[in-house]
């Protein structure tokens, strides 16, 4: 038995929207970050209001998605096949059949679908390849939200202005080979502390940095709930997720009236506090969100924006051992340090990333 796939430009929304209005805006106040040399007070005050306008617009993107899907969040639809079914077969944008064994690997092919209708790369040397290698989920679940919102939205309100790495990869998508600044570009040295190059090296991941976002959905919002959670934290990487099963489901989207306490539970966060750079008594450094310290944007899933310590939020749990989780920060390739440099060996606790509980959960109390 087969499905085709999904049509993509059947599910964007023509017109002029609110949403649109507010990326105009953005789009003409991030013009000037690349611009800006250094970063005043003011400056980065105007640059946190962006940010804070990105996550409120993901906000509203996130709503009617809900209002048109059955109050889903959004995330990857198409599935693996289904009870007997060996695989399931999904035409591509470029006119090509393929097929998936598994939720994880049709997600990957949803993936690979949305960026070819957004970019029109279809065949030659720029094509958008494949990448099942890792679970789509986790860097580039924003993609569903940009493509239901249309495909000419702008990526950049998904770009923290203060990412200046992210905006550069944005504008100029085209320039991932060796000489790039992209994470693990041909010919780069990788100082030890880093993660392993791994896949992280393939073409088909480099030429998806571009498209990436600086901002974190939390794994509750698209993982199987309660006893079903199949994919979990692992020691080695922050970066990476681990399927428990062979096969591991993946829901369609959890309903947003599955939050039971919203305004208390992170929904998108910015990975990295840029705002507030922390010093070691050697050096300043971009602080990931997990520090205590670390004051990163966080939307609600009441759609309210703060600022909160991450150190004020709960501890986080293992999604499937239901025991506290910790660990260490080790970084991609061009990604901020850890506090104290390369091979900090400090645990930290990943707060709301891993919520006790899930989306019945709290990470923050009044």
């Amino acid at each position: 038995m087969s499905r085709s796939a999904h049509r993509l430009s059947d599910s964007g929304r023509p017109g002029f929207s609110l949403v649109d209005l507010a990326v105009l805006i953005s789009i003409v106040v991030v013009g000037g970050a690349i611009a800006a040399p250094t970063l005043n007070g003011a400056w980065r005050d105007r640059l946190a209001r962006l940010s804070a306008n990105n996550l409120h617009v993901q906000g509203i993107g996130t709503s009617m998605y809900a209002s048109d899907n059955a109050d889903r969040i959004p995330t990857y639809t198409w599935r693996g096949p289904v009870g007997t079914e060996p695989y399931v077969w999904y035409l591509l944008p470029d006119g090509n059949f393929k097929r998936a064994t598994s939720d994880q690997e049709a997600a990957a092919l949803q993936n690979q679908a949305i960026l070819m209708e957004m970019t029109g790369r279809l065949k030659g040397p720029y094509k958008i390849l494949g990448f099942s290698a890792r679970i789509p989920h986790r860097r580039f679940v924003h993609l569903v939200l940009q493509a239901y919102l249309g495909a000419k939205t702008s990526g950049e309100m998904f770009v923290d202005p203060m990412d200046t790495n992210l905006l550069t990869w944005h504008r100029d998508e085209l320039n991932y080979n060796a000489g790039s600044t992209v994470p693990y570009a041909p010919g780069e040295i990788i100082q030890s502390g880093y993660e392993e190059d791994g896949y992280w090296a393939s073409k088909n991941m480099r030429q998806r940095w571009a498209f990436a976002s600086s901002y974190a959905t939390v794994p509750t919002a698209w993982l199987a709930q309660g006893d079903q959670v199949q994919y979990a934290p692992i020691e080695d990487s922050m970066n990476l997720f681990m399927s428990t099963a062979s096969g591991t489901p993946l829901p369609q989207g959890n309903t947003l009236g599955s939050v039971v306490f919203p305004a208390n539970k992170v929904y998108i966060h910015e990975e990295y506090d840029r705002r507030n750079p922390l010093s070691n008594g050697r050096a300043t450094v971009i602080p990931h969100y997990a520090y205590d310290a670390a004051r990163p944007l966080k939307l609600m899933f009441d759609g309210s924006i703060n600022d909160r310590p991450s150190g004020e939020g709960s501890s986080s749990y293992h999604p499937v051992k239901d025991t506290p989780w910790t660990q260490k920060y080790t970084p991609l390739h061009t990604f901020p340090l850890p506090f104290y440099g390369l091979g900090d060996p400090t645990p930290l606790d990943l707060r709301y990333r891993w919520t006790r509980g899930g989306l019945s959960g709290v990470d923050y109390t009044p």
